[in-house]
């Protein structure tokens, strides 16, 4: 099977043009916008597919303004594998393409402390203390059987 590929942008023009060939509109996501001004989060949606009773339609520019202020980016296909128009999509932080197209992990790295003071002293701490044997922890003496080669 042959593979698709995604195009990124940001260009407005751009972006339009792909949703309006497609027949796609924009659209907001009811219920997640904070207070009167905030749009919350933006789709383009294709009503001709869709049903979805949360997503409500809005202006271009109100897409825009959202898109812009999230600092997002459109990634899309032209076609399918088979060679069919593709209405993939995803909008995506611009932060998050840029580490996708250098190579880098999406996900943030981990809290965990692997080294400095505390942690060498609480690794110094582990390889002192002497590990239960099963016996020990069961609060019964070892066998005299036990370990002997």
């Amino acid at each position: 099977m042959a593979r698709t590929k995604s195009n990124t942008t940001t260009d407005h023009d751009a972006i339009r043009g792909w949703a309006e060939e497609r027949g796609a509109q924009p659209a907001r996501v009811q219920g997640t916008g904070r207070g009167k001004t905030d749009v919350g989060m933006i789709r383009l949606t294709f009503p001709e597919y869709s049903n979805d009773e949360k997503l409500e339609p809005i202006t271009w520019e109100e897409f825009f303004d959202e898109f812009e202020k999230k600092q997002l980016a459109l990634v899309y296909q032209e076609t399918t594998a088979e060679g069919a128009r593709s209405n993939f999509n995803k909008l995506l932080s611009r932060k998050t393409v840029a580490t996708k197209k250098a190579g880098g992990a999406s996900k943030k790295p981990s809290a965990k402390k692997t080294s400095g003071p505390r942690t060498a002293a609480r690794s110094a701490a582990k390889r002192s203390t002497p590990k239960k044997t099963a016996s020990k922890r069961a609060g019964r003496a070892p066998s005299k059987t036990a370990h002997k080669r």
